[in-house]
């Protein structure tokens, strides 16, 4: 599924959700995968919205 959208193990993936939550499903599942290049914004939009509203 993520082939077909371009998501592939030799690119950097960064997963982001609302929360991170879901988000870090999608990186457990690469990780379990073998995939090596990968990231989870941790807070995800959440906490970024935050911080345009503080400034």
């Amino acid at each position: 599924m993520w082939a077909a959208q371009g998501i592939t193990r030799d690119k950097h993936t960064l997963f982001y959700c609302g929360t991170a939550w879901r988000s870090s499903l999608a990186f457990i599942y690469a990780y379990m995968m073998g995939w090596d290049r990968i990231s989870n914004f941790d807070s995800s939009w959440y906490e970024w919205t935050m911080e345009l509203k503080t400034h």
